[in-house]
């Protein structure tokens, strides 16, 4: 595990398991996406998925053989 010490991060605890626990942990919703379907017809049409990337908006789209991405 790791904290921060004044102007510092210092390492308290080297277990790799906890720190990546931690770290994951420390993402929004534990890690995990948050998701909300729009239009229940997901399977067998084109599925699109906006997020964020380094704080820029994003949208995934995948139409069943390729993977597209356009920053919004």
């Amino acid at each position: 595990m790791f904290e921060k010490k004044g102007p510092d991060w210092k390492i308290t605890d080297k277990s790799w398991e906890n720190i990546r626990d931690q770290l994951v942990f420390s993402r929004i919703n534990g890690g995990s996406p948050y998701l909300v379907v729009q239009d229940a017809r997901l399977w067998g049409r084109t599925v699109h998925v906006e997020t964020r990337v380094e704080e820029k908006p994003i949208w995934f789209t995948y139409d069943g053989k390729k993977h597209h991405r356009k920053f919004l």
